[in-house]
């Protein structure tokens, strides 16, 4: 019983995040500014190379992944983000965490506070 520290009941209850789908340039910027993940065009039209520093594939320490993107090169699935976090070390919580970040930066209001005139 120590291996779950909730109640079945509520364990349940606590919503769990999915990893979205979401748009190619959304997913670079996020890699880029929270994990130090860089990106580069590919070749092969659709697919995209995220790699880690030193950015160079001659140097050993260097790892890089190619995954395809789909509605024209536009958008990366959930499969295949899961597939860079697992490449790159990055748990689906971290991601989540900076992933709410760069979406909550991105909500403005849709009518800004209003001064009253004096």
């Amino acid at each position: 019983m120590s291996d779950n520290p909730l109640p079945a009941s509520q364990s349940l209850q606590q919503p769990h995040k999915q990893i979205p789908e979401m748009e190619l340039s959304d997913f670079i910027k996020l890699m880029k500014s929270h994990f130090g993940i860089g990106c580069e065009p590919s070749d092969k039209e659709y697919l995209v190379r995220f790699v880690s520093k030193p950015y160079s594939e001659q140097a050993e320490s260097c790892r890089a992944l190619s995954v395809m993107t789909h509605n024209k090169g536009t958008r990366l699935s959930p499969h295949n983000i899961k597939q860079v976090l697992a490449k790159f070390d990055i748990s689906e919580k971290q991601f989540m965490e900076a992933h709410d970040l760069l979406m909550n930066k991105r909500v403005t209001p849709i009518r800004p506070d209003l001064k009253e005139a004096s």
